[in-house]
């Protein structure tokens, strides 16, 4: 097999992997989202039965049955966009359509189409937290990836302090070195000067100046 054709193989598979990765973000802040809203509703429930108050309650119900959405996935997303480089609305669109279908399934098969889409409110609180889950998401997903942009150049900027600490050691290392070497030559060319004027006196005495004879009276 060629080099081209293993190239768009490999993108491929790299695009399929990176989409099962935002199916999975929306099925997890789905499932993990309904569970927290399950156990939320069970410690409201009561006090908001004595509060006799159908918008509070109306309001409370819509804002906890949506937590997965409004909260769980764009926790996800900015969690994850500080590790890898995502499509940020691609991400946000796909993970909160999973969710979103993926609850839809559940009703069909529970209630059937029509009892479904009976409550033109519920509609309307699906479209309306889809959207805004949307944009909650993308938004996550910038912070996400800005806080990794703040770290990626803090992490350069130690990296060039550190090199310009490791070339100040190596010159100073290398100046040291040519100092000891320098050192190292004056001192053994010091003993071959001061040899031969040690040996200056010692020829004089061995050979003394010839004393020319005076003639004899």
């Amino acid at each position: 097999m060629s080099e081209r054709k293993v190239k768009p193989l490999a993108r491929l598979e790299a695009k399929a992997r990176q989409f099962m990765l935002i199916v999975g973000f929306g099925f997890i802040a789905y499932t993990g989202g309904t569970i927290l809203s399950v156990m939320l509703m069970n410690r409201l429930n009561h006090r908001l039965v004595a509060a006799d108050s159908r918008v509070l309650y109306l309001a409370v119900v819509i804002f906890v049955g949506q937590m997965w959405i409004l909260f769980v996935l764009p926790a996800l997303i900015h969690l994850a966009s500080r590790f890898l480089e995502l499509p940020i609305w691609r991400t946000a669109i796909v993970g909160a359509l999973t969710g979103t279908l993926f609850n839809f399934a559940i009703r069909f098969v529970g209630n059937g189409v029509e009892q479904t889409f009976a409550d033109p409110l519920q509609n309307l609180v699906w479209g309306g937290s889809l959207l805004a889950g949307i944009f909650f998401s993308v938004w996550a997903g910038r912070q996400g990836r800005a806080w990794a942009d703040v770290r990626q150049k803090a992490a350069e900027q130690e990296a060039v302090g550190r090199k310009v600490q490791y070339d100040q050691f190596l010159a100073e290392s290398v100046a040291l070195a040519d100092r000891r070497e320098a050192g190292r030559a004056q001192a053994a060319a010091v003993p071959a000067v001061a040899a031969p004027v040690e040996a200056a006196p010692a020829a004089a005495a061995a050979d003394p100046a010839p004393v020319d004879p005076k003639p004899p009276a």
